[in-house]
């Protein structure tokens, strides 16, 4: 039997997924190269990487609840500026994040199609969810600004429930909160681990949303997962021929 034609709920990860995080992230670098001159001195996608990398070497002890969430973006901002060669103080640490987060908020999009995909999907009646790490506060803020807050049905933020993607207990939740079974759900992720993975050992499906690849599928947990390069792929996946 084709499980594609049995699923009623989309859950679809937020950074990176939903949210054109690197759009933001770019344009708060470029606003923050004359507060931080360092950089401007290393090419975009180099400072991107190391921002991702430091995301995700600090990221590991708030998913363990060894620091707060406030605590790891502190960390991370401090190993982000160590990799670039520089010891933030602790003043010119804050500044950093009050900045950041005035011009990153200040310029944030959805990804391509993902308007058009969310506004389908609701047209033929599937339930939309947002499985996120973060606060909730903020992230149902970026829903807002992005224009998809009213395209979801549920939004299920870590710092609101407790735990974070690849955790199962997130996953139970949203599917509790969905009212769907495992069967009926599929995840929808650019993280192979937190959502990929995530899902797959809780019995959901899942798809990668990776744009820059140039596979079809992936091997993840001896299963093979369709890769996706563009959102309204999402519609191809469950049959639907968008207009």
């Amino acid at each position: 039997m084709d499980t594609k034609n049995i699923i009623t709920t989309i859950l679809f990860d937020l950074d990176e997924t939903l949210s054109d995080h690197s759009y933001s992230l770019e344009r708060a670098f470029r606003v923050l190269e004359s507060e931080f001159p360092i950089l401007g001195t290393q090419p975009m996608p180099v400072l991107m990487d190391l921002h991702r990398e430091s995301l995700d070497e600090t990221f590991v002890d708030y998913l363990a609840k060894k620091i707060t969430y406030v605590e790891a973006k502190e960390k991370r901002v401090a190993v982000f500026f160590k990799k670039l060669g520089v010891n933030l103080s602790d003043e010119e640490l804050q500044k950093f994040i009050t900045l950041y987060k005035l011009a990153y908020d200040s310029d944030r999009r959805a990804t391509p199609g993902t308007i058009k995909t969310l506004t389908t999907l609701r047209e033929h009646g599937y339930k939309i969810g947002v499985v996120t790490n973060g606060e909730e506060d903020y992230q149902t803020a970026k829903l807002k600004e992005i224009g998809i807050e009213k395209m979801v049905d549920v939004l299920i933020a870590s710092g609101a429930v407790g735990f974070a993607k690849p955790s199962p207990e997130i996953f139970a939740i949203a599917l509790e909160r969905m009212q769907a079974n495992k069967e009926e759900a599929v995840m929808i992720g650019d993280n192979l681990l937190s959502d990929v993975e995530g899902a797959l050992k809780f019995d959901i499906q899942a798809l990668y949303y990776s744009p820059a690849s140039t596979e079809t599928s992936i091997q993840v947990c001896s299963t093979e997962v369709p890769v996706i390069t563009h959102m309204e792929q999402v519609l191809t996946y469950l049959g639907i021929t968008s207009a």
